[in-house]
């Protein structure tokens, strides 16, 4: 068996409906910059979604070979994306954003590499009424689960979106600088 390895971006975005009775401390949490992991997990519980997804800014390597990956080829996938709504009006979203950079998906193949069998979604989640998305990009190879990942945190933020679709945002990094993945010949 030979290994696939996709590096790049992954990127995890976590959403949820606050508690009424909770968004005056969620803004005062954003605005202090005290925000963090435990307290967006202790104000929506399980009541949240995630998305994992990455960009197509991607590095494949398989069988310790670098193949070739154009992003145009997945144009269409792009421009219409997966639309899922949400019909949840006039409420707060508790947004959760993770940036990491490294290995994002990998899985063990029996065959050669097939750049057929490389699959990408694009999801939309509309955000209630506030005119706002989530976007998620998903890939996968041959429709295999990816095995272990192996990722930096390089940017953390918490945001609070308003039911008019205004964002108050928290200013809490993992890192002083967002590196841009850039891939080399």
């Amino acid at each position: 068996m030979a290994k696939l390895e996709i590096y790049g971006w992954l990127l995890e975005t976590s959403w949820g409906l606050v508690p009424k009775d909770q968004v005056n401390d969620v803004i005062a949490a954003i605005e202090s910059d005290s925000f963090d992991r435990d307290d967006f997990e202790d104000i929506l519980g399980e009541n949240n979604e995630t998305g994992i997804g990455t960009d197509l800014d991607i590095e494949i390597i398989f069988n310790n070979e670098r193949k070739p990956f154009d992003p145009n080829d997945y144009e269409e996938e792009i421009s219409e994306p997966v639309v899922i709504e949400d019909e949840v009006e006039n409420q707060f979203f508790l947004i959760e954003e993770m940036a990491s950079k490294g290995l994002i998906y990998q899985c063990e193949v029996e065959e050669d590499y097939d750049p057929e069998k490389l699959e990408v979604w694009f999801y939309h989640y509309n955000l209630g009424n506030t005119g706002r998305a989530i976007e998620v990009m998903q890939i996968e190879y041959d429709g295999l689960d990816s095995e272990d990942t192996n990722t930096e945190v390089k940017v953390y933020d918490v945001k609070l979106l308003k039911p008019d679709g205004e964002l108050h945002e928290s200013e809490a990094t993992l890192a002083d600088n967002i590196e841009i993945f850039e891939i080399t010949d």
